[in-house]
């Protein structure tokens, strides 16, 4: 049997409720899937960061400045360790 194997990157930047709720779907939605999941913060001002780091157990890495989502996107696929990548836009 086929297992999969996903690495998932979320680019957050001050998107509030939303990266809360798009973690619990991702959650939900990787159960029994070989996943690692990275959540990149392009230093939000909003405080979404800082909630759904105490809340989830995946992958957080904070940036000091906005460099948007083709340079952060770009940099975290390069530490991924799984075969098929997904990144999400958030």
């Amino acid at each position: 049997m086929f297992k999969i194997k996903l690495s998932v990157i979320v680019v957050n930047f001050n998107t509030g409720d939303f990266l809360e709720s798009c973690l619990e779907s991702l959650e939900d939605a990787l159960k029994g899937i070989s996943s690692e999941v990275f959540v990149v913060d392009n230093a939000s001002s909003d405080e979404s960061f800082k909630r759904v780091q105490e809340k989830f157990k995946f992958n957080f890495l904070p940036q000091v400045e906005n460099l948007g989502f083709g340079k952060e996107g770009g940099n975290e696929l390069m530490t991924t360790t799984f075969l098929f990548q997904c990144s999400f836009i958030s």
